[in-house]
């Protein structure tokens, strides 16, 4: 293999590697873990440093994704999140349903929006607000549903150590592993009275790519009062129309 495609494969296999790891790596962790000699994973992270991709922790010795390569990240997960089987479930749960349907993923330490189809009534705050939310939240608690154990406190860790909310009042990682087992029971997240504006949400793990899987989370948001009366029915809605949308993708997947 010519030395630049080596190297451009070791890049990429660094940045995949960054970029799911739940806390910042050292540069022996990464050369471990690629089978590349430490001396030459120092300088395809030297490169990233400079480029903006990676960024260096000198008091931890230890690299993690960069501000660059995150915004990168962010925009190509939304042209996923508008993928046709994607946008067509939206829709449809918008249309039968006739509230709020939002599509949330995971977004460094945080869970953002990626999709939006507003419903009727009142515009929701606390559905929107700046389009981020902690990362144990309504939907966090969702895409946390298809994760180890250990990588939810690996996160944990990683938001103590810089200073940001859980989410849900959540103090330790065993209360976060509590609420996410319960749920994992059940296959869905209700968020009720848990702001001042009056909505609540309720809130489904979803993939949103199959190779490579990644997982996001699909939020129904209303008033509090409509959502508990309608509760089962929108359950039983969006079952079905997940499954739907699994085949769908599937098939998109198989094209």
């Amino acid at each position: 293999m010519p030395e630049s495609s080596r190297a451009v494969g070791r890049s990429l296999g660094a940045l995949e590697h960054l970029s799911v790891a739940a806390q910042p790596l050292t540069n022996e962790q990464l050369a471990h873990a690629l089978a590349i000699p430490a001396s030459s994973m120092y300088r395809i992270l030297r490169k990233l440093v400079a480029l903006g991709y990676v960024d260096f922790d000198a008091a931890g010795c230890c690299y993690s994704i960069g501000t660059r390569l995150g915004e990168l990240g962010e925009r190509l997960a939304d042209v996923a999140c508008r993928s046709l089987p994607i946008r067509q479930f939206v829709a449809k749960l918008r249309r039968t349903t006739g509230h709020y349907v939002s599509i949330w993923v995971p977004s460094g330490r945080h869970v953002r929006i990626a999709l939006l189809m507003s419903g009727i009534g009142v515009r929701p705050g606390s559905l929107l607000a700046d389009g981020r939310a902690p990362p144990f939240s309504t939907p966090g608690i969702a895409i946390a549903m298809t994760v180890a154990d250990a990588d939810v406190r690996a996160l944990v860790r990683l938001c103590r150590k810089r200073q940001e909310r859980l989410g849900r009042n959540f103090e330790t990682a065993n209360d976060v592993l509590k609420c996410v087992r319960t749920h994992r029971e059940v296959g869905y997240v209700a968020g009720y009275n848990l702001t001042a504006d009056g909505w609540s949400m309720l809130a489904w793990p979803i993939p949103i790519t199959l190779a490579p899987r990644r997982m996001g989370a699909i939020l129904i948001g209303a008033p509090s009062d409509r959502l508990r009366v309608e509760e089962q029915r929108l359950l039983r809605i969006v079952v079905r129309e997940r499954d739907q949308y699994l085949r769908a993708l599937e098939a998109a997947r198989s094209t």
